[in-house]
């Protein structure tokens, strides 16, 4: 596109000269020959040419004056920058003096040794300078004074009603702060003007308010910081925070003067100075030979122009002969350029079918020239992709950047700081938000291009909306979702129906033995099956919610050792009698922070899936051992802190995992059993468990010998764990007829609660939900002593019903219950103390120690 314009350009200097066609005479340019022979007339161009230099002289000129001013007014800063050093040194020893003074009368006990020693003390300060006396002031009047004589006059003063005002303002400024207070200048009572340094004073003696001052002479201050001394032709004068003039040399300031900010200990001062004769006398020797040369400078260049345009005149014939020569060179080269422009055309027609078939692709083009980072785009391609509105562009990667999703910049930023370090391709994906309001992916592919010194230079790439790509993944990932839900839902339904047939044939076995009156211990052993079958049915909701990561985790202190050791009887009913089971266990107690039923769970899947990889009998080895961070490769999500691991591992001599499944065998719903017998929870509900934990799992199998899985989880350290897990049910203790307001919205649930609790002693008030239970509470004249309610209730949950029953009693206590709490439906286990939650589902001896905990709770 370059070239075409270039051809253009040439083509159009052609038509502008009148090229004639082929063939055709070319004609004289006599019209322009008279006007440019009169600006060659030697006269007129030399005038030119004086006029011209002479104003580039004056620009000179003025620029060299304004630098020698510039020169001047540094050379006075120099010069003043020592006077105001040395006056921040002098106040600096008078701030030191004065801070010495205050600890001098702060160390006095009484006032009695101030008033001995006081002299002494002063006198070693007075031996420095410009300081005059030494003053000790209370409640406003100067009370000791050294020296006295030629200061008695000094004693009488009332500072708090002192007719100055400035000294009145002074005064008081002082009494308000600790910081020492500079005032003056002042006419002192010896005679010219002085400064006075104060600073308040808290004695050990008096309650009284106290300030200790320094009396400087400010010509003898002056002096001791050089100002009293005039310069050579430089001129200084003082001027104090408030812009009073102080003092000043001999020699006069100028009336623009350089100043310099005099930090002083409450205040900025400020000292002023200048060329006594001004600036424009100061600098005119340095300006001048400048200005001679420049003046010669023009009349030389006046001569030569002239000189020159005779010459030229003389040429100009011979030019114009040359320039007809070349317009007949120009007509001959009229084919080739017509050709050349031809290809520019057919160049100009590729690139717009290019650019036709990249908008009709959604991309885009663009280039990055570093290192500034300008960016350069294919026409049209941000407002194709929505990133500006037509017509505009960002510039700069910076600017490109403004509509990249904050979550993808880091990345993106990464990307292109990789291209800047070497020459190479890439590609990544980002997610943008257009100015038109709509979210895009964009696809993004980068070349580099490196110099001949082999640094990159320039980034080349496309940009390319994919977002109906990701739209169509999305739907891809729902329908795989949907799959696995059906999946899951053939196998929970399998197992569930299971149970539920046990328990529905139990429990009408149970009902009609009571019925024709059987043996109580038949009727115990129907029921017995309806418990059993129930438990069954709670661990198979816990695989689910352990699965989502939303069941409820009561953990606790526990011995590894002690809880595995006591599942070994357990575990042979489980695998049946053609398996062995073997078991190692360490003496030492492995202390553990865990929930003890979430690690029967792990055990009792884990020697399930051994147990079917061995139809045909073979050795079930549960071991348990202490070692440090495992190795190999880390799991999705593995996220290890601690040093020292409990290491549970359960192997079997089974079947083994086929290479080809193996990096499967933790995902949701992935089973290798028939249809119909199981739900591909077991090794995925381990999973979950164990990166609660903040653990990790290692698993090693080989076909035709056996598997083995390492459970790694964090050793306790903190604790001290009991040698075995406590099982024992709570004893049955009387009660005193406490109040329990009761909140469950399942009716066969609430009655149950209702019956255990009644017959435990305690007097229930039910309610169907939230709403009913914040009305019968706020109708119930007389205590209630714990409300027993579910987490998650229509109308009203209950984390809400606690916090408006706690406005009004703020000494109730409560007890949740629930299968899965409210707070789980962020992706992270609810973690609750045994005293405030009981997990369901419960036994009424659970129930009944949960509600004696929480009434027990401070």
């Amino acid at each position: 596109m370059t070239e075409r314009r270039r051809s253009d350009s040439v083509e159009e200097g052609g038509d502008a000269g009148h090229a004639p066609a082929a063939g055709a005479e070319v004609p004289p340019r006599a019209d322009a020959a008279p006007r440019w022979h009169a600006l060659r007339r030697p006269w007129l161009v030399a005038l030119i040419a004086f006029v011209l230099t002479s104003l580039l002289g004056f620009a000179i000129d003025r620029s060299n004056a304004r630098e020698q001013l510039r020169e001047e007014r540094e050379h006075a800063r120099s010069a003043l920058r020592p006077h105001a050093d040395n006056l921040v040194a002098a106040t600096g020893r008078r701030v030191a003096q004065i801070s010495g003074l205050r600890a001098f009368v702060q160390s006095r006990r009484d006032y009695g040794a101030l008033v001995r020693e006081f002299n002494a003390f002063s006198a070693g300060l007075l031996g420095s300078g410009s300081l005059r006396a030494v003053q000790l002031v209370r409640d406003g009047r100067i009370v000791l004074i050294h020296p006295l004589v030629g200061n008695e006059a000094a004693l009488a003063l009332d500072l708090r009603n002192d007719s100055r005002e400035d000294v009145r303002r002074d005064f008081l400024r002082a009494s308000a702060t600790d910081s020492v207070i500079l005032s003056g200048p002042f006419g002192l009572i010896q005679g010219d003007s002085g400064l006075v340094v104060r600073q308040r004073v808290r004695t050990a003696f008096s309650a009284t308010e106290h300030q200790v001052a320094l009396v400087l002479d400010l010509r003898g201050l002056l002096a001791e910081v050089g100002l009293s001394e005039a310069l050579p032709g430089f001129g200084m004068a003082l001027y104090d925070r408030a812009g009073r003039r102080v003092a000043a040399t001999a020699n006069p300031v100028p009336r623009d003067p350089e100043r310099i900010a005099v930090h002083l200990t409450d205040g900025d001062w400020e000292l002023r100075g200048g060329p006594s004769a001004g600036w424009t006398a100061a600098h005119w020797t340095h300006v001048w030979p400048l200005r001679l040369a420049i003046v010669l400078i023009t009349l030389l260049v006046t001569l030569v122009a002239a000189v020159v345009t005779g010459r030229e005149a003389r040429l100009s014939r011979a030019v114009e002969l040359r320039t007809v020569s070349l317009r007949e060179l120009l007509e001959e080269h009229r084919e080739t350029i017509e050709a050349q422009r031809l290809a520019e055309r057919a160049v100009a027609s590729s690139e717009e079918r290019l650019r036709l078939a990249l908008a009709a692709s959604r991309s885009v083009t663009f280039a990055i020239e570093l290192p500034g980072g300008q960016m350069t785009w294919m026409e049209g391609g941000p407002s194709l992709l929505g990133l500006r509105e037509a017509g505009e562009t960002p510039d700069t990667v910076e600017q490109a950047l403004r509509v990249v999703d904050p979550r993808d910049q880091a990345m993106v930023h990464a990307a292109f700081s990789e291209a800047r370090r070497a020459p190479g391709q890439g590609a990544f994906e980002v997610r943008t938000m257009g100015v038109d309001g709509a979210r895009r992916w964009l696809a993004v592919t980068w070349l580099s291009q490196a110099a001949a010194d082999g640094v990159v230079c320039r980034l080349v790439g496309t940009f390319t909306d994919i977002t109906a790509r990701k739209e169509l993944e999305e739907q891809f990932l729902h329908a795989q979702k949907m799959q696995a839900l059906g999946a899951l839902a053939g196998g929970v339904a399998h197992d569930f129906n299971n149970l539920l047939t046990v328990i529905l044939g139990a429990g009408h076995l149970a009902r009609l033995g009571v019925q024709k009156g059987a043996a109580p211990d038949e009727i115990s052993g129907d029921l017995d099956a309806v418990i059993t079958s129930g438990e069954r049915a709670s661990v198979l909701t816990a695989q689910l919610l352990a699965f989502s990561r939303r069941q409820v985790v009561q953990r606790r202190y526990f011995d590894a050792s002690g809880l595995v050791g006591g599942m070994g009887s357990m575990l042979r009913r489980l695998v049946g009698e053609g398996i062995r089971v073997e078991t190692a266990l360490p003496v030492d107690a492995v202390p553990l922070f865990a929930d003890p039923g979430q690690i029967t769970q792990v055990v009792m899947n884990l020697a399930v899936n051994a147990r079917d990889a061995m139809p045909d009998g073979g050795v079930l080895r549960i071991g348990l051992r202490v070692a440090g961070r495992p190795d190999g490769a880390p799991l999705p999500n593995e996220s290890l802190h601690a040093e020292r691991f409990a290491v549970l591992s359960v192997g079997d001599t089974g079947c083994g995992i086929d290479p080809a499944i193996r990096p499967r065998v933790f995902d949701p719903f992935f089973t290798t059993k028939p249809v119909g017998q199981g739900t591909g929870l077991g090794l995925s509900t381990v999973y979950g468990i164990v990166m609660q934990l903040e653990g990790t799992l290692r698993l090693s199998s080989e076909v035709g010998v056996g598997t083995t899985v390492d459970v790694y989880l964090p050793l306790a350290t903190d604790a001290t764990v009991s040698a075995t897990p406590a099982t024992a049910a709570p004893a049955v203790v009387e009660t005193t007829g406490q109040t329990v307001l009761l909140a469950e919205d399942e009716l066969g649930l609430r009655q149950v609660v209702e019956r255990v609790l009644s017959r435990a002693g305690y007097r229930v008030i039910g309610a169907a939900d939230g709403v009913a239970a914040l009305a019968v509470a706020n109708a119930h004249d007389g205590p209630i002593d714990l409300l027993v309610t579910d987490v998650v209730m229509p109308r009203l949950g209950g984390l809400e019903l606690t916090s408006a029953l706690l406005a009004k009693r703020p000494f109730l206590r409560v007890l949740f219950m629930s299968g899965y709490p409210q707070g789980a439906g962020q992706g992270t286990p609810v973690t609750l103390s045994d005293a405030q939650f009981i997990a369901k589902p419960f036994t009424p001896a659970n129930l009944l120690a949960a509600v004696r905990r929480a009434l027990a709770a401070d």
